[in-house]
């Protein structure tokens, strides 16, 4: 089997809302809007004083990841494989949507064959606010927040007891090609 790794640096673009920006910064995967935005200087120390509650503008954007890559040889049986997308979002390769996700809990692996090109191919991920994609669900008991009882991921960045509010998303896990029969 042959791998190609698509790791390393993306482009990562948004927009904050409240203030009217549009953002286009380097981003990093595997990572997150949240620490892409720290290593750009877009937002600061997320833990002191009351800054997680000022930077909740970012829960509430759509965020895109975007790369080109070079594929010298393309072979029969090539796919995606998204080994940890958080959470919503459409992918898109060569202009070409390829699949969805909503889960972070799963790998996700998408096939490829006719789109895939030899030479420069470009890859795009469109997340979408996690909060906006559960808003006008029913409402439920919960503890904390209701939001996360309708989102596949990790609970705890709702807020919890011990730990502020961190709702954020990005291609946290290895993402890569693959080609020839799968394990």
């Amino acid at each position: 089997m042959r791998e190609i790794s698509l790791c390393g640096a993306w482009r990562l673009r948004g927009r904050n809302a409240a203030a009217g920006t549009e953002i286009d910064v380097n981003g990093t995967v595997p990572g997150c809007v949240h620490t892409d935005l720290i290593r750009n200087g877009i937002v600061t120390d997320l833990y002191r004083r009351d800054n997680a509650d000022s930077f909740r503008w970012i829960e509430m954007s759509d965020w895109v990841y975007s790369r080109e890559f070079m594929c010298d040889t393309v072979e029969p049986g090539a796919r995606l494989v998204f080994e940890g997308l958080d959470v919503y979002c459409d992918i898109y390769l060569n202009g070409t949507w390829i699949g969805h996700a909503e889960n972070m809990f799963l790998e996700h692996v998408f096939a490829v064959d006719g789109i895939l090109v030899s030479g420069s191919n470009t890859l795009e991920v469109y997340f979408y606010s996690p909060v906006l994609a559960v808003r006008g669900r029913k409402a439920r008991p919960a503890a904390f927040t209701a939001e996360r009882l309708y989102t596949r991921r990790m609970q705890c960045t709702y807020g919890w007891d011990w730990v502020d509010r961190f709702v954020t998303c990005g291609i946290f896990r290895p993402v890569s090609l693959r080609f020839g029969q799968r394990a």
